[in-house]
């Protein structure tokens, strides 16, 4: 009984099928979790780019 259990046990370890797909969720949710914590700062950085590209854009076309 214990040696079935301990290869069945190691067979369930062995298999791969259907890892990647929880690798790639736990993945996502680690990447939304910091997007929203973090939301704030990186919204400010996204306006600091979109401002520098204005800004240079104006001057670069005279107006």
């Amino acid at each position: 009984m214990l040696q079935a259990m301990k290869s069945q046990w190691k067979r369930f370890w062995k298999e791969e099928d259907g890892l990647g797909m929880v690798e790639l969720v736990v993945i996502i949710a680690v990447v939304v979790f910091l997007a929203m914590i973090f939301r704030n700062q990186i919204s400010d950085f996204i306006e600091t780019i979109i401002g520098g590209a204005e800004d240079k854009t104006t001057k670069l076309m005279g107006s």
